[in-house]
């Protein structure tokens, strides 16, 4: 066998190990990757795929799951602000074999939706202030200077960057009035 024969063997039998085509990735029956909720409304999408499929726990109090052998129905009802996060659909066999959506519930009395928890890795710190309305303006503000802090913003994931120690906030504005998260605190320990 000669070296281009060899190689494309060898390729054509790695991407068999590392691609079981024969169980393609669930689907969201859905062609939105996110879906704008008001609060009250009710929610239900589903999923299906070549087996056994689930809503990857933990779900919100107000949520249902409704699975057949490969489908299962996600309701949730009385939607309200802190059903605003991401949505995995998973193989029970194979959970890193998923789908995602994302759903926003748009609340001005509550914009934003998180815990105060200051997350780190090797590559900044995020202040995970998840906005309700994907629409909304949102800055993060040092407390103890009262500056405007710039760094990357994401709705869907919040704040991320490099960033000294101190107390952060959040902010947007809801009907011309600055409305504020809980106080993220970084430290030394959290990173700079």
């Amino acid at each position: 066998m000669g070296f281009l024969e060899t190689h494309l063997v060898l390729g054509i039998v790695l991407l068999g190990v590392f691609s079981d085509v024969s169980k393609p990735w669930p689907v969201i029956n859905s062609d939105k990757k996110e879906f704008i909720l008001t609060p009250h409304s009710e929610f239900n999408i589903t999923c299906s795929g070549e087996s056994r499929v689930r809503w990857a726990e933990p779900l919100p109090d107000n949520s249902e799951m409704h699975s057949g052998f490969n489908h299962s129905t996600l309701v949730i009802t009385d939607v309200e602000a802190l059903n605003t996060r991401l949505y995995t659909c998973e193989y029970v066999d194979q959970p890193e074999r998923n789908a995602e959506i994302y759903v926003f519930v748009s609340d001005p009395e509550v914009p934003f939706v998180s815990e105060p928890v200051v997350e780190t890795n090797e590559m900044g710190i995020t202040i995970p202030c998840l906005a309700t309305n994907p629409h909304s303006q949102v800055i993060l503000r040092d407390l103890q200077s009262g500056d405007v802090v710039s760094l990357f913003y994401d709705h869907k994931t919040g704040f991320f960057g490099i960033l000294s120690p101190g107390q952060y906030v959040c902010e947007t504005s809801v009907n011309g009035k600055a409305v504020r998260s809980s106080v993220y605190n970084v430290t030394n320990d959290t990173g700079n």
